[in-house]
């Protein structure tokens, strides 16, 4: 008996769209988060082709820097071409912006007001369902946008493959490259937060990929600087019942905070680790979790709002707290919550490196 597998994305979501992006006499602005990862760089690179098949000339646009050594180093081999916001000198001549791996209400980014935003395609859990589907304006009201959100895919890599195939597109090698790394990175190789759709795009690109170049982004060259940040993240560990926490203090990337956090989870007998580091007036944060009784997202809203935002999966979620008074103050606020969250609190404190 045969099995039809129903295409992840239907021709009238590509003609949604399309219909949403419009014609090619204006440009289109491909935002991203401010601190890319692999996911959110290989979804642009495929709307980028997207749109260019349609007659749309785009440019992928953050508000951060690429600071993880992992991602610096897949922009630089696959030679992708990413402009910061500030560097556009004539926004006012793009028609719109399309969010990817993120969401107009999300805080991770920073699209300047006034520019429109046509549609958001993403994965991302945010806590609040009515923020999927609106677009903010100048005037901060709000309108229905082309919205493709969808929590049971682990990566928005895996959505744009669903876009592309959906049009006919088959990803040339470096393409396929960057949306294979997205995915490998963002459900580590498949044993996190993935499901179906992200195993059958998985394998879709395996033959497609230059996995030479995968395997040289996800190994970088490091600088000593890495090691004395992992030295710091393990030196300043605590450890409370099934959780770990640690004080990564001053830093000079929020996605460094991921390389911790993927770090600690692994200590025997966690089921929660926390990384906290501070950066820009924020207190910025990365929780993974291991399952099978764990729910990442619901921990990190529980310690971030109100003075923040986040988001994640079942095991993985990250976010951010503005914050006044000192980091230390800061840290403790936030060391509270999570250990309430957790079911950890009123336990023994004990440091990871006595």
């Amino acid at each position: 008996m045969t099995t039809t597998i129903e295409p992840l994305v239907s021709t009238t979501r590509l003609r949604a769209l399309r219909s949403s992006i419009g014609s090619g006499e204006r440009p289109l602005l491909v935002a991203i988060h401010d601190y890319p990862d692999p996911d959110a760089i290989g979804a642009a690179m495929a709307m980028q082709t997207l749109a260019g098949s349609w007659g749309v000339p785009s440019v992928i646009a953050h508000g951060g820097i690429i600071g993880r050594e992992e991602n610096t180093e897949m922009v630089r081999l696959l030679k992708i071409e990413l402009k910061t916001f500030a560097s556009i000198p004539d926004l006012d001549e793009y028609r719109g912006a399309i969010f990817l791996d993120t969401q107009p209400m999300a805080k991770n980014q920073s699209l300047p007001m006034g520019i429109p935003i046509l549609g958001v395609i993403d994965h991302h859990s945010l806590g609040d369902e009515s923020i999927r589907h609106t677009s903010r304006s100048p005037t901060g009201t709000t309108k229905v946008i082309y919205s493709d959100v969808r929590l049971s895919v682990g990566a928005s890599s895996t959505l744009l493959l669903g876009y592309l195939e959906a049009a006919g597109i088959v990803p040339d090698a470096r393409l396929a490259t960057a949306l294979f790394l997205g995915i490998k990175t963002d459900t580590d190789g498949l044993l996190r937060d993935s499901g179906p759709a992200d195993i059958r795009a998985y394998t879709t690109l395996l033959p497609l990929a230059d996995l030479s170049i995968a395997a040289r982004a996800s190994h970088p060259p490091l600088d000593a600087v890495y090691y004395r940040f992992l030295h710091n993240a393990v030196e300043k560990a605590l450890l409370f019942g099934e959780t770990i926490v640690s004080n990564c203090g001053d830093i000079d990337s929020p996605d460094m905070l991921s390389t911790a956090s993927d770090m600690l989870i692994f200590l025997k007998g966690m089921s929660y680790s926390l990384a906290v580091g501070f950066h820009d007036g924020r207190a910025y944060l990365s929780l993974r979790a291991k399952a099978p009784h764990s729910d990442a997202t619901r921990v990190l809203l529980h310690v971030v709002e109100p003075e923040g935002k986040g988001g994640g999966h079942t095991l993985s979620a990250g976010g951010f707290i503005e914050f006044s008074g000192s980091q230390e103050e800061c840290f403790e606020t936030i060391r509270t919550r999570l250990l309430e969250a957790t079911g950890d609190i009123g336990t023994t404190r004990k440091d990871l490196i006595p």
